[in-house]
């Protein structure tokens, strides 16, 4: 048994960059004091790593790479960010706080793939 579920719940197309929200459900019973969390991914030309680019999302970006483990569809190099820290409140981290974080994310890579 996997000890987490993870399920593309939104995925569409904001100012021609490829946003995808992603929901991770714990699925052990010895992880009951883990929170289900959401990561979002923006696609981007960049191909950097993450520590090397300015931008400002929820926590940080934590991911740089390719989504084609998940879904071999998703081509591509992609940042994310997700909302699974100690911090973090499922109830207020939900999937729209998600979404807006993605677009300001598409934004900023946006703004720096212009540069």
């Amino acid at each position: 048994m996997k000890e987490r579920e993870s399920k593309l719940v939104k995925q569409w197309d904001y100012k021609g960059k490829l946003c995808i929200i992603i929901f991770n459900k714990w699925t052990l019973s010895i992880t009951t004091s883990l929170k289900d969390y959401y990561t979002g991914y923006v696609q981007s030309s960049l191909n950097k790593n993450y520590n090397d680019l300015d931008v400002k999302v929820h926590g940080g970006l934590t991911f740089e790479n390719s989504l084609e483990h998940f879904n071999p569809d998703l081509k591509g190099f992609f940042y994310g960010f997700d909302t699974g820290h100690a911090f973090d409140n499922p109830k207020v981290q939900d999937l729209n706080y998600c979404i807006r974080e993605c677009e300001q994310l598409a934004e900023q890579l946006i703004k720096l793939e212009n540069k």
